[in-house]
C-alpha cells in the first residue's frame, strides 16, 4: 500500500501545482489581427456594423453549415444581435451583440460562447489606397483555471481563424464598386405620386447638348403651364428614360394643381413615381450632378439593394440668383421595396 500512498502523493501533488500555477496565471487573453482593404472606410464599416453578412467572411461558418442562426434587435447598429447553434466542436453555441458603432471608425462586441465571455472589436483607420482593419478579440477566463491554461495558447489557436477571416473580408468588400459616398447626404424617404406636365426630349449625352435639349423642352412645358392657367406646385424635375454612351433621353416635368385642359404641342400628363426611393442632396453646379451617380451606385451595393427604376433629379435653387457653388439639386433613386 506504500506505493499507492505515494502515488496518491504525487498526483495531489500536481493538482496542487497546477492549482497554484493556474491561480497566478493571467484569467485573460487577447488575440489581435490587421489586414489592409482597398476600400473606403464606409463600405467595411457599413458591412462589419450588421451581420447580415457575416457568415460570408466568417472563419467558422463554413466548418458547420448546419448550424442555426437567429438574429435579434435592428439590421445594424447597436442592439444587432445574432446567435448560433450548432453541434460542431470547434463551432458550438454563442452569441454576440454590438455595444457601440461609430461610423467608418469602431465596432465593439460582446460575446460568449459556452462559460466563456469575452469583447471584440473591429478598429478601422485609413491606410494607402484604402483602410485598414484590425480585429481584436479579449476572452475572460474569471477563476476557469482550464480557461487559463487555454488562453497560454489562445493567440496561436484562434489567430489562424482571424487571419483567415480578414483574408475573407478582404475579398468580399473588394467586390464592392471602390466609389466612396461619405461626402453625400443620403435619405431613405416614402413618396406620395404627384400630378405632373412634361415633355419627352433626347440629345447627344455631352452636358452642352443635353443643357440645349432641356431648355428648348422647358421652355415649351413652361409656355403651355401659363396659357392653360395651371398652377405650378412644385420644383421642375428631370426625369432620366434611357442612358447611353452615346445618347440621353429623358422627361422634363412640373409639378401641377391639376390636368384637366387639352394638352397642346409635345406636351403630356402623367405622375411621379410612388414607393421609397434615397434622395441625395448635391450643392454645385449642375454640371457635375452626375458625379452623383457612381456614388450612389457604391452605397446600394454595400447596403444590399437596388434600384427599380428611372432615377430623377429636382432643381431647388433658382440658377439666376444663385451662385453655381451653392445650386441646390436633389437626385432621386427608386428603390426595389
Amino acid at each position: 500500500m506504500i506505493w499507492l500512498k505515494r502515488l496518491l502523493f504525487v498526483f495531489f501533488g500536481l493538482v496542487l501545482i497546477l492549482v497554484g500555477v493556474g491561480l497566478v496565471l493571467p484569467n485573460q487573453a487577447q488575440v489581435e489581427r490587421s489586414i489592409v482593404i482597398q476600400r473606403p472606410a464606409t463600405h467595411v464599416f457599413e458591412v462589419l456594423s450588421g451581420f447580415s453578412r457575416f457568415n460570408a467572411w466568417s472563419p467558422w461558418a463554413e466548418r458547420d453549415p448546419k448550424t442555426v442562426y437567429r438574429f435579434q434587435g435592428p439590421a445594424s447598429g447597436v442592439g444587432a444581435r445574432m446567435s448560433w447553434e450548432s453541434t460542431h466542436p470547434d463551432v458550438g453555441a454563442g452569441t454576440q451583440e454590438i455595444l457601440a458603432a461609430i461610423p467608418s471608425s469602431n465596432i465593439k462586441l460582446r460575446l460568449q460562447f459556452g462559460q466563456t465571455k469575452a469583447e471584440s472589436s473591429y478598429d478601422i483607420q485609413d491606410a494607402p489606397g484604402g483602410v485598414q482593419v484590425t480585429w481584436t478579440m479579449v476572452s475572460h477566463f474569471g477563476w476557469d483555471l482550464a480557461g487559463r491554461y487555454f488562453g497560454l495558447f489562445f493567440d496561436r489557436l484562434v489567430g489562424a481563424d482571424f487571419e483567415r477571416g480578414l483574408g475573407r473580408l478582404k475579398a468580399l468588400v473588394e467586390q464592392l464598386p471602390p466609389d466612396s459616398y461619405a461626402d453625400l447626404k443620403i435619405e431613405r424617404v416614402e413618396l406620395s405620386p404627384l400630378p405632373i406636365a412634361y415633355v419627352s426630349g433626347s440629345s447627344a449625352n455631352q452636358p452642352k447638348e443635353i443643357e440645349v435639349a432641356f431648355a428648348k423642352a422647358t421652355t415649351e412645358l413652361s409656355a403651355f403651364i401659363q396659357a392653360a392657367g395651371i398652377q405650378q406646385t412644385g420644383q421642375p424635375l428631370a426625369i432620366s428614360r434611357s442612358v447611353g454612351t452615346e445618347t440621353y433621353e429623358f422627361d422634363v416635368a412640373i409639378p401641377i394643381d391639376r390636368n384637366d385642359v387639352p394638352v397642346t404641342g409635345n406636351v403630356r400628363f402623367g405622375q411621379t413615381y410612388a414607393g421609397p426611393a434615397l434622395r441625395v442632396a448635391h450643392i454645385g453646379p449642375y454640371d457635375t450632378v452626375s458625379r452623383v451617380y457612381p456614388k450612389v451606385n457604391a452605397w446600394l451595393a454595400v447596403h444590399q439593394m437596388s434600384s427599380s427604376g428611372r432615377t430623377w433629379e429636382q432643381y431647388m435653387s433658382d440658377p439666376a440668383n444663385t451662385p453655381p457653388n451653392q445650386i441646390l439639386t436633389y437626385v432621386f433613386v427608386p428603390l426595389t421595396p
